[in-house]
């Protein structure tokens, strides 16, 4: 069985030659999209206590917001652990 081996200067030539192209690659006035910002924001019913199976007095709620406005369809489920 043969193995191939490459030698450390030449792998560090291909890693700086690679870096290089991606430097020159990425000139210009590209960015990355400004990505929105998601938030979960709490309606109703934030530190209560309850025993063990029993009801809250206030049900739990929360909005899902997305740079501020409220987003609808969203799905959330409340899981004790």
């Amino acid at each position: 069985m043969s193995m191939s081996h490459r030698s450390p200067s030449r792998f560090f030539a291909v890693e700086w030659l690679l870096a290089v192209v991606l430097a020159l690659g990425c000139g210009g006035e590209a960015a990355a999209p400004a990505v929105p910002a998601f938030r979960l924001v709490t309606v109703a019913g934030d530190r209560q206590e309850a025993s063990v199976c029993a009801a809250v007095p206030v049900a739990p709620a929360i909005r899902f917001d997305r740079d501020g406005t409220p987003q609808p369809g969203v799905a959330v489920r409340f899981l004790c652990p």
